[in-house]
């Protein structure tokens, strides 16, 4: 027996067993699509999803526990299906900022979802989607403290910290430095925390981080170079300190490079472009820099901008680079 997916006159599908589900309730219509699933059929979840998630964002309160879009997001097979679908509709209606910031807020308060995974994917998606500090009002900045210091919410999540303003709350300060304090070597498998308190700790002016940041840079981490070479100076561009950008210049002039494989983009691993980009995100009209774009002769014109470029000013609305 065929079976077929309607969405005429809102109509949101067919079980297996003929029957349409009764209410618009995530979990009968997510049980419908594991029924359809296990039958063989190939599902569309825009077609589940879209009109009840619609409705959901309309209602009065959205976000209250047991509605469609709760369930939606707590649901670990279609947690990040939610998110994509809630940037979709703020970014295709009219929303008003309050409603905007009820999302942040709502998406904030469940980061504290046992799955670290899931944690650090979210802390990413806020901080390029919410990036703008609008979105921070004074119950973001009370939550976003409780998930630092209460709730164990770390790595990129910590660069909430200067989003949300709260940077020169002691007990955040005390937090990033106790944080900070026993790093002794870039890496990226190890747990980035410390790293990511020194580089918040440096943009704030603390000269006793940007010294350690400036010496652990300097410091080769042999079992993880390539990563090192190709993640570092793009994390460097958000300290945003004259002394950063020296360091950068410097890497500039590296012939430094490892090949990752062909079948990657890019393929190259190589400090020069690293830091090209990095000065490119964090200095007001130097050469653009892309991912993927470093030739030849590129490393010598953002090598030489310096020369007509004596005074820079800093892109204080540089987004972050996560890569």
């Amino acid at each position: 027996m065929k079976i077929f997916l309607v969405t005429v006159l809102g109509i949101v599908c067919l079980s297996v067993s003929g029957r349409q589900p009764t209410n618009e309730s995530f979990l009968i219509i997510k049980e419908s699509i594991t029924n359809l699933q296990k039958s063989g059929q190939e599902v569309s979840y825009n077609a589940f999803f879209a009109k009840p998630f619609a409705k959901c964002m309309n209602s009065e309160n959205p976000f209250a526990e047991g509605s469609f879009i709760y369930d939606m997001f707590h649901d670990k097979k279609f947690h990040h299906s939610s998110l994509r679908m809630i940037m979709k509709y703020l970014k295709e209606n009219p929303v008003s900022l309050t409603k905007q910031q009820e999302v942040f807020n709502f998406l904030l308060r469940n980061m504290t979802m046992e799955n670290s995974e899931w944690m650090q994917i979210d802390a990413m998606f806020m901080l390029t989607s919410f990036y703008d500090k609008k979105y921070y009002n004074e119950q973001s900045r009370r939550i976003i403290k409780d998930l630092l210091l209460k709730h164990g919410c770390k790595r990129y999540a910590l660069f909430l910290i200067d989003r949300a303003g709260i940077y020169n709350d002691p007990e955040i300060i005390a937090f990033l430095k106790r944080e900070a304090e026993n790093y002794r070597l870039w890496s990226r498998r190890s747990n980035q925390t410390p790293w990511f308190a020194l580089l918040i700790l440096a943009r704030n002016g603390d000269k006793g981080s940007l010294k350690k940041i400036i010496g652990l840079a300097n410091i080769p981490n042999k079992e993880e170079r390539p990563f090192q070479v190709q993640l570092m100076p793009i994390q460097l561009a958000y300290v945003q300190q004259p002394e950063i950008v020296e360091l950068l210049r410097g890497f500039l002039l590296s012939k430094e490079s490892y090949f990752h494989g062909e079948d990657v983009v890019p393929r190259y691993a190589d400090l020069s472009h690293a830091a090209a980009r990095a000065l490119s995100n964090m200095i007001e009209g130097y050469p653009k820099i892309s991912r993927w774009g470093y030739n030849e002769k590129t490393p010598k014109e953002c090598i030489e901008w310096f020369d007509d470029n004596k005074e820079y000013k800093f892109n204080n609305d540089a987004k972050l680079l996560f890569y």
